[in-house]
C-alpha cells in the first residue's frame, strides 16, 4: 500500500509513479501486507520539488559611460524554491557563457558599447533568465575648434575667444579649461575674454573634457599685441631753396612692436592725408 503527502494508503505495486506534483516538500510512504493481513511499519521518503529559478541581482557594475578598458562586476542570487544556488555562468558581448563566480573582471576592452550577461542555476537544475548590464567605453578625447580669436598682430589690449568641441567616443563634452601665457588652467566657457593685456606675444590654451573623463590635447592660439607706432625716416627731399616746381620724397619706417609696417599716408601743405608709397612726388 502506498501513500503520498498523507492522502491515504492505497494498493500499489512497484514501481509507483506520480505526476503533476506541486512545488514544495513531498513524502512518499509504502507498507507491505502479508497473507495473514499483517501490515508492516511504513517506510517513507521525503523530497522537494523545486521548479523556481533563482532570482539574480548584479550588485556592482561599471558606470554607464567611462574611459576604462576594464570592468568588474559583483552579483548574487537567492532561491525561493527550496533549493540553493549551485553555479553561475557569465559572458561578455557575443562570447559564449562560461562558469564564473563573483566578483568577475574583464580587461582590454575596446571602445564602444558592451553588455555583461549572468545566469544562476540552482541545485534542482533550474536556470534563471540572464540578468544584464550595458555600458559604454569611451576612449576618445574631444576634438576642439577655436572659431574666433584676435588677429595675429593687433594693437588692442583685450582678446575674445569663441570655441567648441565634439566628442565621437559616445559621450559628450562636459567642460572646458582655459589658460593664457602659461598660467594654471581654470574652468571656462565659450566666449572667453581677457582684458588689460600687455604689449608683446601671448598664447591662449584650451582643453576640453568629456563625460567619460577623457581630456583633449591642448589647442593653442598665439598672437602679438603691438602698441608701438612705427619710427619714420625721410631719406631724400628736394633741396632748399629750389627753383623746381616738382618735389620728390623717399622715406622708410621700422616697427619695434612686433608687427610690420603695413602702409603709409602722405600729405603736402594743408592737404589731407592719402595713401602713398616711397618715393612719392608732387608737381
Amino acid at each position: 500500500e502506498c501513500d503520498i503527502d498523507s492522502a491515504g494508503f492505497a494498493s500499489c505495486s512497484s514501481p509507483k509513479s506520480y505526476s503533476s506534483l506541486a512545488q514544495g516538500s513531498h513524502t512518499f510512504q509504502v507498507r507491505s501486507i502479508d497473507n495473514n493481513g499483517n501490515r508492516s511499519t511504513a517506510v517513507s521518503q521525503t523530497w522537494i520539488v523545486d521548479t523556481t529559478a533563482p532570482t539574480l541581482t548584479i550588485n556592482s557594475n561599471p558606470t554607464s559611460l567611462n574611459n576604462s578598458t576594464s570592468a568588474s562586476f559583483t552579483f548574487s542570487a537567492t532561491d525561493s524554491g527550496g533549493g540553493s544556488v549551485a553555479s553561475y555562468a557569465c559572458k561578455l558581448d557575443s562570447a559564449s557563457y562560461a562558469s564564473c563566480s563573483s566578483p568577475i573582471s574583464y580587461s582590454s576592452l575596446a571602445q564602444g558599447s558592451h553588455t555583461f550577461y549572468v545566469t544562476a542555476t540552482d541545485s534542482a537544475g533550474n536556470t534563471s533568465s540572464a540578468t544584464t548590464n550595458t555600458w559604454t567605453t569611451d576612449l576618445t578625447a574631444p576634438a576642439i575648434t577655436i572659431s574666433a580669436n584676435p588677429t595675429a598682430v593687433t594693437n588692442t589690449s583685450s582678446a575674445n575667444f569663441t570655441f567648441s568641441a565634439t566628442d565621437s567616443g559616445g559621450g559628450a563634452v562636459s567642460s572646458y579649461q582655459c589658460s593664457i601665457d602659461g598660467a594654471a588652467y581654470a574652468t571656462c566657457t565659450s566666449i572667453k575674454s581677457y582684458t588689460g593685456l600687455t604689449a608683446g606675444s601671448h598664447q591662449f590654451a584650451l582643453l576640453a573634457i568629456d563625460t567619460a573623463g577623457n581630456t583633449s590635447s591642448a589647442s593653442t592660439y598665439s598672437w602679438t599685441i603691438d602698441t608701438t607706432a612705427p619710427t619714420i625716416s625721410i631719406t631724400s627731399t628736394p633741396s632748399s631753396p629750389t627753383n623746381a616746381t616738382t618735389a620728390s620724397f623717399s622715406f622708410s619706417a621700422t616697427d619695434s612692436g612686433g608687427g610690420a609696417v603695413a602702409s603709409y599716408a602722405c600729405k603736402i601743405d594743408a592737404g589731407s592725408y592719402a595713401s602713398c608709397t616711397s618715393p612719392t612726388s608732387y608737381s
